[in-house]
C-alpha cells in the first residue's frame, strides 16, 4: 500500500511542475496513472472471514479463507473495559452478534498502534455491528475520531448513543457510567520513576 500512495505523489509531484498546469503529450500516461492510483486507494479494503475471538465490545479476531488471523478493533467506537462496569456485558453482547459468525471487515486502517486492523463490521445480512453496539448500549460513539468516519454514518453513531442514553439501554442504565477512555486514563499505570 505504501508502495502504491508513493509512486501516485510521484506522480502528482510531475504534474504539477509542469508551467501552467499545461498538459502536454508526454504527460498523458501519468496522468492516467495517477487517476487509476486514486481511485485505487479510495475504493475500501475488505477483509472476509468468519469470527473467531471475541475480546471485548470492541475488539474481534477474524479468521480469513486463507487461515491467517486478524485482530480487528471496531472504527467509530469505544466499549468499556473488561474490568469496567458494562464491560464484560458488553464482550457478552458482540458474542451474540458475531461469534462464529461470518463478517465483512471494511477496513479503515491496516496498523494501528496496537498492531490491529481498524475496521467496520457487517454481518453477513449487511448489518453495522458498530452501530449495533452503540444501539444497545454497549459503546459510546468514540466523537474524537468521527472526523474518520463518513458524514453520515458519524450522525448516525452520534443519534444512536443519544437513543441509547435517553432509553438508559446497556450501561446508561448506570447513574453515572464512565467513558473507557475516561476509565483507561484514571487506571493508567504511572510511567517508571514517577
Amino acid at each position: 500500500m505504501h508502495a502504491l500512495i508513493a509512486k501516485a505523489m510521484a506522480l502528482l509531484a510531475v504534474l504539477t511542475l509542469t508551467s501552467a498546469g499545461a498538459l502536454t503529450a508526454d504527460m498523458a500516461t501519468p496522468l492516467h496513472d495517477a487517476v487509476r492510483l486514486v481511485r485505487t486507494l479510495a475504493s475500501p479494503v475488505q477483509l472476509h472471514g468468519r469470527v473467531v475471538g471475541v475480546t471485548d465490545g470492541d475488539t474481534i479476531t477474524v479468521l480469513d479463507s486463507n487461515m491467517r488471523r486478524h485482530i480487528v478493533r471496531l472504527s467509530g467506537i469505544d466499549a468499556p473495559e473488561k474490568a469496567q462496569p458494562f464491560g464484560n456485558r458488553a464482550k457478552s453482547h458482540m458474542a451474540s452478534l458475531v461469534f462464529n459468525q461470518n463478517v465483512i471487515v471494511t477496513v479503515r486502517m491496516s496498523s494501528e498502534r496496537h498492531g490491529r486492523v481498524l475496521g467496520l463490521i457487517h454481518d453477513s445480512a449487511g448489518k453495522d455491528i458498530n452501530l449495533a453496539m452503540i444501539e444497545a448500549g454497549y459503546a459510546w460513539h468514540a466523537k474524537a475520531f468521527e472526523r474518520d468516519q463518513p458524514p453520515k454514518e458519524a450522525r448516525a453513531y452520534a443519534q444512536a448513543e443519544q437513543q441509547a442514553m435517553s432509553s438508559k439501554t446497556g450501561l446508561w442504565q448506570d447513574a453515572h457510567p464512565i467513558a473507557p477512555w475516561d476509565w483507561r486514563k484514571a487506571h493508567r499505570s504511572p510511567a517508571p520513576g514517577r
